[in-house]
């Protein structure tokens, strides 16, 4: 038992060190790159950002005009973009993105009681870059 012990301390040792390893690497490529992709990738790195989200719910809130939206946290998200369309046949009617949500949810008014709408959400990833808007939902205030 020791021998199996004392390997396996080695191992994590050795796996810790390398993922130290790593992320200097990461590091130092990512300052050479300064978000070059030909640069990310010649270093063998994937290019990471936030993931585009899946589809996400809604729920009435509790007061007139109010809806929770919630989705799943995306990998490499450091916050979360919403945006809502209230004239939903029209595609260019899209609120101003309402960023700075580090949460997973968020409360959203509509224009009226009993109103419905779009919304949508991007998540954020550490450098400012937005991922792509998820499908749009259909909504309605309380």
């Amino acid at each position: 038992m020791g021998d199996l012990a004392t390997a396996s301390k080695a191992v994590e040792t050795d796996a810790r060190a390398l993922g130290l390893a790593l992320r200097l690497y990461e590091t130092a490529v990512a300052a050479v790159a300064r978000g070059s992709a030909s640069i990310l990738r010649a270093a063998a790195l994937e290019l990471r950002g936030p993931r585009r989200l899946g589809a996400f719910g809604a729920v009435t809130g509790q007061r007139a005009s109010e809806t929770m939206l919630s989705w799943d946290c995306a990998r490499g998200a450091t916050g979360y973009a919403v945006q809502v369309n209230v004239k939903p046949n029209d595609p260019a009617a899209w609120s101003k993105p309402v960023a700075g949500n580090r949460l997973a949810y968020r409360l959203v008014k509509g224009p009226y009681p009993g109103a419905e709408f779009l919304a949508r959400v991007a998540a954020l990833g550490r450098d400012g870059a937005m991922a792509e808007w998820s499908d749009p939902v259909l909504v309605s205030a309380c």
